[in-house]
């Protein structure tokens, strides 16, 4: 981490990530203190959309009838 705090994302997790230049990402904590996960915004905001859209998306999503990837 740099003095600003910024942080560098290595080259070759940006292009597994399709992490593009200007990608907003949202920060989570983690309750156990133990990292902080990035997520796409983009990724929230589908997550978002398709739970408004399907109230039971949690429990497909346990019972493995719907996929979804970030």
């Amino acid at each position: 981490m740099s003095e600003k705090g910024q942080i560098a994302i290595p080259v070759d997790l940006r292009k597994d990530s399709e992490i593009a230049p200007g990608e907003k990402l949202m920060v989570l904590r983690r309750r156990d203190g133990s990292g902080i996960p990035l997520v796409k915004l983009s990724a929230m905001d589908d997550l978002m959309r398709r739970v408004s859209e399907d109230e039971d998306l949690f429990s497909k999503i346990n019972d493995k009838e719907v996929e979804y990837e970030c």
